[in-house]
């Protein structure tokens, strides 16, 4: 096995853990039928929780500006004080 196929299979838990670990169930076995489906199941998993994560990020503030409300004299682009 080459040094490339490697990383890859290191890189596969980080970035599909559910998908990994219906792998390693299935594999002392074999897979074979439905444990393909089972295997897809997981990466229907992974990718649900990576689309969701996207969606939920514009819920959160992005930055100071968003956490206080801050006023500019549009003339000067001075901060008003209150």
């Amino acid at each position: 096995m080459s040094p490339r196929g490697h990383k890859r299979e290191c890189l596969l838990p980080l970035f599909l853990p559910w998908t990994t670990l219906i792998y390693i169930a299935l594999y002392p076995g074999g897979i074979q039928g439905f444990d393909w489906i089972l295997v897809g199941l997981g990466i229907f998993t992974d990718l649900a929780n990576y689309s969701s994560g996207y969606r939920e990020r514009a819920r959160v503030p992005c930055g100071l500006k968003d956490l206080v409300k801050v006023e500019f004299d549009k003339k000067t682009n001075k901060q008003i004080k209150d």
